[in-house]
């Protein structure tokens, strides 16, 4: 279910709400791309703002941008991202884009719950860092991909299951890993990574509403 849109007023209020609540507050879990799983929406525009003055500034802006019917028509796209900061304030299930340091944060509960990465990288680069971060992985295999042709590839994957916290996967994406001959001449063999950090209780919200959720062949 997408995110539950709320009326300009209700969404200036409420930013109004969060432009005065924007104090960070210290977590645990391993930082990623400048964020923690866990925190909370007011950590998160702290960080992407360059601080809780800054942060508070750009709610404002948005609270006013959210209350002027032409203003959000002309400036549609920030309109769209201010309303989905107000969704995620009042709790809804949001999906923001990081500004600074790129990657997608999902939101539910108030709450950081997801990161989702692309990283132009190599996949043992990319392991060797989430090692770093999360410890040695649960599993580790190559997934076959066959291609139009009949050819088959294998591509790693790791994935972090057993931590109290998170459940973590990373996996060489075959549908984008770009050729080592680019443009005339060769080039890095380097592959484009798909990385995932979701908080273990949601993870186990979303399998649980998948279980339940009624076959449409039945």
């Amino acid at each position: 279910m997408g995110p539950l849109k709320l009326d300009p007023m209700k969404a200036l209020s409420l930013l109004v709400l969060l432009a005065s609540a924007l104090i960070a507050s210290g977590q645990d879990s391993p930082i990623i791309k400048g964020h923690r799983i866990g925190e909370s929406i007011n950590d998160y525009l702290t960080t992407e703002n360059g601080g809780a003055e800054n942060a508070a500034r750009a709610v404002t802006d948005c609270a006013v941008l959210l209350s002027n019917p032409k203003q959000r028509r002309k400036q549609q796209y920030r309109a769209e991202t201010c309303q989905q900061i107000a969704d995620a304030w009042k709790g809804q299930t949001v999906l923001l884009t990081g500004e600074r340091k790129g990657g997608k944060f999902r939101f539910a509960w108030r709450s950081l719950v997801a990161i989702e990465l692309a990283l132009g990288m190599d996949f043992s680069a990319v392991e060797a860092d989430l090692v770093e971060k999360f410890g040695r992985p649960d599993t580790e295999e190559q997934v076959p991909f066959e291609n139009g042709y009949g050819a088959v590839f294998y591509h790693p994957r790791a994935a972090w299951t057993n931590r109290r916290d998170v459940i973590v996967s990373a996996s060489e994406d075959p549908f984008t890993t770009p050729s080592t001959f680019v443009v005339g001449h060769a080039g890095p063999d380097i592959s484009l990574i798909r990385v995932e950090i979701m908080d273990r209780a949601y993870a186990e919200s979303v399998a649980e509403r998948e279980r339940q959720h009624p076959n449409p062949l039945n």
